[in-house]
């Protein structure tokens, strides 16, 4: 079996499915030998057979019958419909019927069925199934015949690329022909909100390169889904790289498009940080009380209290006291609430540009670490105490409230 995806098909391709299902003899245990003909007779009319059919084995009638295989085609047919609307999803939505109707993760436009060149026949949200599928959007046909062979080689023609590791392997060649960097995480993105992968290069005003690279990265990368170009290990070009779903940008359209978006998205960006560079760190340690961690716990102000004490507790020096005093502080920035990716790193970036102890700074921007079983720590002693600090005071409030795993 194979599966693919695209924004726009869920494919489901399955070779080696017989004809039909084979004729199987089931054994059908009958009533006591002793209950008597009558009762052996009424239970041989309710199979459908002669008395005579049934055979005595030990205590028991037993009826031998033979069921006829049946043409998979028609089983596909009857249970196709029931196998879509059992995908699981974390949401879905209705469009036909109200909400009485079938749900799913998006309306459904077409649908092929085939066994062979033969179309499974059966209907789902009043969308009968066929043999036509639909192309790429702006560059395909919106009917396109197909049979089990032809359908890979048909979507191709029509600018839809099936395979999602060939789309995959397309996004990573292009863009590090372009000189980005591949972020994994972002390439699976993409992958599967394409289905004609194509990579640009942009450009942007080098004065933005003022601004600390990783609020610059998190803007390209979380809120445009484009590619960073660096001009030397660590340091970001006045480039960008992203992928369109589309063959190509003869005139440039489509790149000035995003230069545009990205530029007003820097503007933002810019502004946020000279808004809260007006307010250090240390004076928004009271706004913490206005900010709820968790309704029976109370808010980020006694949280950071409680962290402290940790830390104290776990060993922690005077520089991790400190970070864990302000670690929180960035949640009350402006920068924080637009770009909610950039908590605890905004707030490192902010002690070092206020003049914080380098220790405190870079315990504040780790402290959030680690993130997975894979993922990196923190990367000094201070960062260490105020990250477990952290995330025990967490655990232990959670069970105390009876939030247990």
């Amino acid at each position: 079996v194979q599966v693919d995806a695209t924004p726009r098909r869920l494919v489901v391709r399955a070779s080696g499915v017989p004809e039909r299902t084979p004729d199987e003899e089931q054994i059908i245990k009958g009533p006591p030998i002793s209950a008597g003909d009558k009762a052996a007779g009424g239970f041989a009319k309710k199979q459908g057979v002669e008395l005579s059919a049934m055979s005595k084995v030990g205590d028991y009638y037993e009826l031998r019958k033979l069921v006829p295989g049946r043409a998979v085609r028609d089983i596909l047919g009857e249970t196709l419909a029931a196998t879509i609307l059992g995908i699981q999803w974390p949401k879905t939505m209705y469009w036909v019927g109200g909400k009485t109707g079938p749900r799913f993760i998006r309306p459904i436009r077409w649908i092929v069925a085939l066994l062979d060149d033969q179309v499974i026949p059966f209907e789902l949200a009043g969308v009968k199934s066929g043999s036509v599928t639909r192309g790429h959007r702006k560059l395909g046909s919106a009917s396109i015949p197909v049979t089990f062979a032809t359908y890979e080689s048909e979507l191709r023609k029509n600018f839809v690329i099936l395979s999602a590791d060939e789309r995959r392997q397309k996004i990573v060649a292009e863009i590090s022909a372009l000189g980005a960097k591949a972020d994994a995480d972002l390439v699976e993105t993409l992958t599967f909100i394409t289905e004609y992968p194509t990579a640009i290069r942009g450009d942007f005003d080098p004065a933005y390169l003022e601004l600390p690279a990783e609020v610059l990265t998190t803007v390209m990368r979380h809120h445009q889904k484009y590619f960073s170009v660096e001009s030397a290990a660590g340091k970001l070009a006045p480039h960008f790289v992203a992928v369109m779903n589309t063959s190509g940008d003869p005139e440039g359209l489509v790149k000035r498009g995003n230069e545009r978006v990205l530029k007003a998205r820097f503007n933002d960006a810019r502004f946020f940080w000279d808004v809260d560079q007006q307010k250090k760190l240390a004076d928004r340690v009271e706004d913490l009380g206005k900010v709820t961690f968790q309704a029976k716990l109370g808010s980020y102000l006694e949280k950071a209290n409680r962290v402290i004490m940790l830390v104290d507790e776990l060993g922690g020096n005077a520089h991790a006291q400190r970070a864990a005093l302000l670690a929180k502080c960035d949640l009350t920035s402006e920068m924080v609430k637009e770009f909610t990716d950039l908590q605890g790193m905004v707030g490192g970036l902010y002690a070092r540009h206020q003049g914080e102890h380098e220790a405190v700074a870079k315990a504040i921007y780790d402290h959030y670490l680690t993130l997975s079983i894979e993922g990196e720590i923190p990367s000094s002693h201070e960062g260490r105490i105020v990250a477990l600090a952290d995330k025990l005071d967490t655990l232990r409030g959670g069970f105390a409230v009876g939030l247990v795993p």
